[in-house]
């Protein structure tokens, strides 16, 4: 075990230990649910489905900038991927004020969590009792934090990161948010190799048309993102994505 001495780092707080109510909560979809999961008190973005009225799926993102941050974005996705599994997939973005930047995961060690970014078993990761904490490479001008909180037995996690996404495979279901404090008007690409029919979802997109390639073919033309959701999400196999917004959409 090793213990941080940096205290003065500028941190970002990530509540896993508040992930169990939010998830077992009767509307664990709702968006004041959401928030209070993530830690924060508004919205940049909400969503949920495929069903709205039983949804296995549920999206939020947030502004969590504070100084000495020049901009910081938080996004949630809560799964539920059957009877005795759920999981929390939860991505920081931030800008930072300086050279020194970190992610404290509260209570961690309660449930079975996973550090995808800045990159588990790397010395980047400390932990102090049930609390992480995760420092990005001081090489890159931004900080991303990709985590994996699992209720019930988990399931393996397999990381994707492009120059446009970053996200995870979990069995059949594929999340992925833009990597960025604003959302994504360019074409975003993504590949996954694994999965015979894989439910996705794509996150921190701008509102409009978007048109679904794969493996080079237009697969789904006219996909909606709607205003105030910033995602797309789709049912495909396996293989590569390509996905971009029409113009004046």
């Amino acid at each position: 075990m090793t213990h941080s001495r940096d205290r003065g780092c500028a941190t970002l707080t990530l509540p896993v230990r508040g992930f169990a109510a939010a998830v077992k909560h009767p509307r664990w979809w709702d968006a004041a649910n959401l928030r209070a999961l993530a830690g924060v008190t508004g919205a940049l973005g909400y969503a949920c489905g495929p069903k709205k009225d039983a949804p296995e799926w549920a999206f939020l993102a947030a502004d969590i900038t504070t100084a000495p941050f020049q901009a910081a974005r938080r996004s949630v996705v809560v799964l539920k991927t059957g009877p005795e599994h759920s999981a929390v997939v939860s991505f920081d973005f931030a800008t930072p004020g300086g050279p020194c930047t970190r992610q404290v995961i509260e209570g961690a060690g309660a449930v079975h969590h996973t550090v995808l970014l800045p990159g588990a078993g790397d010395p980047m990761i400390e932990t102090e009792g049930e609390t992480l904490v995760a420092r990005p490479r001081q090489s890159r001008p931004d900080a991303m934090f990709l985590n994996v909180t699992q209720f019930g037995p988990p399931l393996p996690v397999e990381l994707i990161w492009t120059i446009d996404l970053a996200g995870i495979r979990m069995g059949d279901r594929v999340v992925l948010f833009h990597p960025g404090s604003h959302v994504a008007h360019q074409p975003v690409f993504f590949d996954v190799d694994e999965g015979e029919l894989l439910k996705c979802l794509v996150t921190g997109l701008a509102p409009g048309f978007w048109d679904l390639w794969w493996r080079g073919w237009l697969e789904q033309p006219d996909l909606q993102v709607a205003p105030g959701e910033g995602v797309l999400y789709f049912e495909s196999p396996k293989g590569g994505y390509y996905l971009r917004r029409r113009n004046g959409a």
